[in-house]
């Protein structure tokens, strides 16, 4: 599951983790549970293998990110979020990668 982080002071909400906040410079950043986002875009990386398809995500709570996915996904799709060693892949909600 994929946390994002949210500042306690100006409620900013970021991925990945920073030291300081970069909107009104507070250290206090902590994780929130953000395993699901909607497709807003997606493209084909041929070079890239196995996972070959790189989305941009937005998060249920706003943050938006770049994955990967095994197959093909399409704009709209609901889809959860893991990271993967510091590589967030997206699956499908229903299983499917």
């Amino acid at each position: 599951m994929l946390n994002t982080f949210e500042c306690q002071q100006c409620g900013q909400r970021l991925y990945p983790k920073r030291r300081v906040c970069p909107s009104c410079h507070a250290q206090k950043l902590v994780p929130v549970p953000d395993p699901q986002g909607i497709i807003l875009s997606t493209v084909t990386d041929p070079n890239a293998q196995p996972t070959n398809h790189v989305n941009l995500v937005r998060t249920q709570r706003g943050v938006l990110l770049l994955t990967r996915s095994a197959t093909a996904l399409k704009e709209g799709q609901t889809v959860s979020i893991t990271d993967n060693n510091n590589k967030l892949i997206s699956t499908t909600t229903d299983g499917d990668i």
